[in-house]
């Protein structure tokens, strides 16, 4: 069986075996979050509606991979 998760927070390294997880850039999620709610708040359109952001693979043992 593998296990992975969502946001790699610290807690995910230290687990036996270390949890892979998808690293998600909290600022930036947080700073398109908020320029949208500026946006509706003012009566405007949202001008980008969907933004895609980067994120991370962290790969550990939790996929079964042995890594």
């Amino acid at each position: 069986m593998a296990l992975a998760s969502l946001d790699d927070i610290a807690f995910a390294g230290l687990v036996n075996p270390p949890l892979t997880t998808v690293a998600l850039p909290a600022y930036l999620l947080g700073l398109e979050a908020a320029k949208m709610l500026l946006s509706l708040m003012n009566g405007e359109d949202i001008q980008e509606p969907q933004v895609t952001l980067p994120v991370e693979l962290v790969i550990r043992q939790s996929c079964g991979c042995g890594a």
